[in-house]
């Protein structure tokens, strides 16, 4: 059994998985029928790629129609030159793409900086929620390992140190690594078998550095008595220094452990609830 004639049936330029792809439609006319089509795929194959390019994927061979000896195979080339695409799966850059988380989030003040209260200055018992959200970052990337055990060590870790991605910096405590996903992967290209893990990174960003502010309320005050430091309920105030010989019923601002005269709260703590890790991850 033997190849009789091999011709281009078709052309075309696009993209696929984000590189550019030449598309070539070849014709594969075979003196058998018989594993004709094993046939016409190898030929493609070993046919080699237009100068400059490189097999990325070969289809198998279909029968064209007209008789049973003619066998279409569809061959995608790739250039490296034209964005850094190449045949090593584990050189190939990552692939940037991003998301955005929103939610709802309780807010005492709204944008114009006013307190969120009512008529007589105190705040809601249910406050009124707004949306929030923040971008995350999705890089995809090939490794010839899987460290599963060294990326679970650096969930929910900020960034201990500046990271430049893409061109825009981050700043230390800007990026929250999220678990990742890993896929294993088996490529054949060129005629040489590639295994690798296709990763896929998170990132939440915050400018604000991943902290929360919280505002000081409670539903206790600090007094001293004697040598010694205790809480006691906060009583309700009067507006005039004194107060009712009752608690409050909610939270209520503090300065310093005791309790304002002033039901809406002026000042808040910023915590920060993630630990640093550096990552020593190449995102590029």
């Amino acid at each position: 059994m033997a190849v009789v004639a091999v011709r281009l049936k078709g052309h075309a330029a696009g993209y696929r998985d984000l590189a550019p792809v030449e598309t070539y439609v070849y014709q594969v006319q075979c003196d058998a029928i018989t594993d004709g089509a094993t046939l016409a795929r190898s030929t493609i194959a070993a046919y080699g790629p237009p100068s400059g390019l490189y097999l990325r994927s070969l289809s198998a061979a279909t029968p064209e129609g007209r008789s049973g000896l003619w066998f279409d195979v569809t061959a995608e080339y790739v250039s490296p030159s034209q964005d850094a695409w190449q045949p090593v799966p584990t050189l190939r850059p990552s692939v940037l793409s991003s998301s955005y988380m929103e939610m709802d989030e309780a807010y005492i003040s709204d944008a114009d900086g006013t307190s969120v209260a009512n008529s007589a200055g105190e705040p809601f018992n249910n406050p009124p929620l707004r949306r929030t959200g923040y971008p995350i970052l999705q890089i995809r990337k090939n490794y010839s390992s899987a460290p599963l055990l060294a990326y679970d060590a650096l969930k929910y870790t900020t960034n201990t140190a500046a990271i430049t991605i893409r061109g825009n910096s981050y700043d230390a405590r800007s990026l929250l690594f999220l678990p990742p996903a890993l896929q294993e992967m088996w490529e054949k290209v060129n005629g040489t078998n590639y295994h690798y893990y296709q990763t896929m990174f998170r990132l939440a960003v915050d400018t604000n550095h991943h902290q929360q502010q919280v505002a000081d309320l409670g539903m206790r005050e600090k007094k001293t008595s004697g040598d010694d430091t205790i809480l006691v309920p906060i009583l309700m105030p009067k507006g005039d220094g004194t107060r009712w010989p009752f608690p409050v019923s909610r939270p209520w601002p503090l300065d310093s452990g005791g309790a304002t005269e002033s039901p809406t709260p002026s000042t808040s703590f910023f915590f920060r609830p993630y630990p640093d890790a550096s990552w020593g991850i190449d995102f590029s």
